[in-house]
């Protein structure tokens, strides 16, 4: 079965993706075998830790699904709600491009169906919602050649362009009445102040 994850009330970059299986040592082999195939497939569109670290196949002998069943039985978490890089990554392939290869792996072949690309206004599009980090998200734009807008004033996200960067801290007023940074958002570009802030903007484009 499809499942997502959640261990944090908020957690900033990705964690990944994970499969679970009743036992490894068990008669059973063919979960072990689908669960693989599953997790190198989420492996490869991006569903890894820090680091890049796949989570891997998981033992689990206590959750009802897999111990109440005889025959083999996968759950697969495909990532984790509140990871924002995970979050980001799934809206940006989207259901349809992650059930094929889900699929693919349980089926161990080819599915011919034609996933149509998402098309999109604009290559890039850096945010920012307070002042201080206004500079840097311009240095950004600029060297992204593209638009640079506030994140604090009401905007449709949606489909307007592949990467939408967040550049500093969230709107400290966000859900009281007031917006920030979108869900839509595939990267968040931050430091501990302003100064460390521009210092990530230069790392992020190979100038520091």
């Amino acid at each position: 079965s499809i499942h997502f994850n959640k261990a944090y009330n908020s957690y900033n970059g990705a964690i990944g993706a994970e499969c679970l299986v009743y036992s490894k040592t068990d008669n059973i082999t063919l979960d072990e075998q689908v669960a693989g195939r599953i997790q190198n497939a989420l492996d490869g569109l991006g569903f890894t830790g820090p680091e890049n670290k796949s989570r891997g196949v998981k033992e689990d002998n206590s959750l009802y699904e897999l111990r109440a069943t005889k025959m083999a039985s996968v759950i697969v978490e495909v990532c984790f709600v509140e990871a924002t890089e995970d979050v980001a990554l799934y809206k940006k392939l989207g259901p349809d491009k992650i059930g094929q290869v889900i699929s693919e792996a349980i089926s161990n072949k080819k599915i011919n169906n034609v996933v149509k690309e998402r098309k999109y206004d604009m290559k890039n599009l850096v945010c920012y919602c307070n002042q201080v980090d206004k500079r840097a998200a311009e240095y950004l734009a600029d060297y992204l050649q593209c638009p640079c807008i506030d994140a604090t004033l009401p905007f449709t996200y949606s489909g307007v362009a592949e990467n939408i960067i967040a550049v500093g801290g969230d709107n400290p007023n966000k859900g009281n009445g007031q917006v920030g940074f979108s869900g839509y958002t595939t990267k968040y570009i931050a430091g501990k102040d302003r100064y460390e802030t521009l210092k990530e903007v230069l790392k992020f484009i190979g100038k520091l």
